[in-house]
């Protein structure tokens, strides 16, 4: 057998530039030279030596010791190789070194300012963000793992929760590149005991516009819940023990469920809709596909991600069905258990550097046909589709996960890829509304707070109103004492606003910064108010603020409500009304 030197630069990778310069210094010389084009062969020999040269160029042998190590046995050059690997380990150690601190830099906190500080107290905010564009970047609060005292890196492992939905999806269509499916495919061709078979097709599942449902799982966690519920006596639990429990419940529950259950619950259920029809997001469309996957293929799901992605991609920090989470979820200061549920919606740990591995392929277009990458990035007339929201041209998607939340925004043109994960709901202790409000260059120091509309059932209950300078020193307070509030009232009406009902000035509070302030006011400055609301409805109120400003009337107001589901986006909205250009 003889190769010319263009067939061994594909074979090995080296380039021809490379051989030729190994020619040159006498480390790995041709077996033929034809006289009469020069071209250059190489045989079996050649072969055999080349490869023990590339096996000590890994080992990183500098080129001039090389030939030294060719010239004696063959066979494991036992003394060599241990120098080698003492070098190595100390390499190792002094770049593991390097490595933590690192680590420990960026999963330090920024120092911003001290409203961020404060407001990430108050909400009890614990996660990261890990970005690239124009610039990567990598921030992080909190900790990963409060009890191990762990912090956030880009390599901190975690359950990346229905983000999986976009694995699965792309594995469905390098399975349609290979011919092993279709999308026009009715599911009874992988799945003949699922009733709905004949109507419901492959796109569909991929879409969520199946019109399955999992109205009987729904209602039986519903009344299992609410037995569980009444035996905790949750009435007389705290907020943080409510989350913790009704997770530990939730999480159990669905870890139960077998495939065959699930498959038994959505054939006894009726069809929402005619497939198609519209869009409705389930994760069992997802947990049918990873079935298809497995019956088309006769692969487990953990041997169709690991070939088709995980192995291509170099994600070496990320599994389907094993692998321990660096990042732990918390209700508050509860733990929470990792979620150990693993099918086509759920299942995959990952990292956010193993991620952007990934959202990188994509943008390349690599591993799947042009034609499936149209398909994964079309969102064929709906708002979702192959694990993706679109929103032009960006997509995006938002997984919770028994308090962990990972959401995603993609822009495969430019590159942009953001990564958030939080691990702790921002519950702020008791059912209390913490809500901010900036006084930006007040006239004469005059301020109002008054309830406006208030929906029926709803109520607003102060319990304190606090005045900050810009750098969240505290200026002023007032506090109400025992079972008295500064504002208090109550809508048991219909939609109105508070000064249709409540004429004893029970609705507003009024406050004179320039009388409280003294000397020290000063109508340039930026004053923030932080209200502190007891509330216990999910019914919402407005509490408004009025000021002037060159002599005209400023007002905003905030929603009063008791909801810690949306405490992110009242955390976001407390850190954009803290001061000018925060966020």
């Amino acid at each position: 057998m003889k190769l010319q030197i263009s067939e061994i630069a594909e074979l090995t990778g080296l380039s021809v530039r490379t051989l030729h310069y190994y020619d040159k210094i006498g480390l790995l010389k041709p077996a033929e030279i034809n006289q009469y084009n020069g071209y250059r062969f190489y045989d079996e020999n050649s072969l055999e030596r080349l490869k023990r040269i590339l096996y000590y160029r890994e080992l990183e042998f500098p080129l001039k010791e090389i030939p030294l190590l060719l010239s004696k046995d063959p066979q494991p050059l036992k003394s060599e190789l241990l120098e080698r690997r003492n070098a190595l380990m100390k390499q190792k150690q002094h770049l593991e070194k390097l490595l933590k601190t690192i680590d420990d830099e960026l999963s330090a906190p920024p120092e911003l300012d001290k409203w961020f500080d404060k407001i990430l107290r108050d909400y009890n905010y614990s996660g990261f963000v890990h970005e690239t564009g124009k610039q990567e970047y990598f921030c992080a609060w909190g900790s990963a793992d409060y009890e191990n005292n762990r912090g956030f890196t880009p390599d901190s492992t975690f359950n990346i929760g229905a983000v999986i939905t976009q694995f699965t999806a792309f594995c469905v269509l390098l399975f349609v590149d290979r011919g092993a499916i279709q999308l026009d495919d009715t599911v009874g061709m992988y799945l003949p005991d699922f009733v709905y078979g004949n109507k419901v097709k492959i796109i569909h599942l991929l879409n969520m516009t199946s019109g399955i449902s999992d109205e009987v799982l729904d209602n039986e966690y519903s009344e299992k819940f609410e037995k569980y519920a009444y035996d905790k006596v949750f009435a007389e639990l705290s907020d943080e023990q409510k989350v913790y429990y009704g997770n530990k419940f939730s999480m159990e529950y669905w870890e139960s469920k077998g495939y065959d259950e699930v498959l038994k619950a959505i054939n006894t259920a009726h069809m929402k809709f005619t497939p198609g029809e519209k869009f409705d997001y389930m994760g069992i469309n997802y947990w049918l596909l990873g079935k298809i996957l497995e019956n088309a293929s006769c692969k487990s799901l953990h041997e169709i991600y690991d070939e088709c992605i995980f192995k291509p991609l170099e994600m070496t920090n990320t599994a389907f069905g094993t692998g321990k989470e660096d990042v732990t979820a918390y209700a508050g200061n509860l733990r929470i258990d990792s979620y150990k549920a693993f099918n086509g919606s759920t299942g995959i740990i990952s990292t956010s550097n193993d991620l952007i591995k990934w959202y990188n392929a994509l943008a390349d277009r690599q591993l799947l046909s042009t034609d499936g990458y149209k398909i994964m990035f079309e969102n064929n007339g709906f708002d979702f589709s192959c694990g993706f929201y679109h929103n032009n041209g960006t997509f995006s998607h938002i997984a919770s996960l028994y308090e962990k939340v990972i959401e995603t925004q993609l822009d495969f043109e430019k590159k942009d890829f953001y990564i958030s994960v939080r691990n702790k709901s921002p519950i702020p202790n008791g059912n209390k509304r913490i809500m901010i409000y900036p006084i930006k260059a007040c006239d004469d120091g005059y301020i109002k707070f008054e309830v406006w509309e208030m929906q029926k059932n709803s109520s607003v209950k102060v319990r304190s109103v606090k005045i900050y300078d810009e750098n969240a020193e505290e200026l002023y307070s007032i506090e109400a004492a025992g079972n008295d509030y500064i504002i208090h009232v109550e809508n048991i009406g219909d939609v109105r606003h508070a000064a249709e009902f409540a004429d004893d000035g029970s609705f507003f509070l009024e406050l004179d910064l320039s009388a409280i302030l003294k000397n020290e006011f000063d109508s340039t400055k930026t004053y923030i108010a932080e209200i502190i609301a007891d509330t216990d409805t999910i019914e919402f109120a407005q509490l408004g603020l009025v000021y002037k400003h060159d002599n005209e009337w400023q007002s905003m107001y905030s929603n009063v409500f008791y909801q810690y589901e949306s405490a992110y986006a009242l955390f976001i909205e407390a850190l954009n009304n803290s001061q000018y250009g925060l966020w």
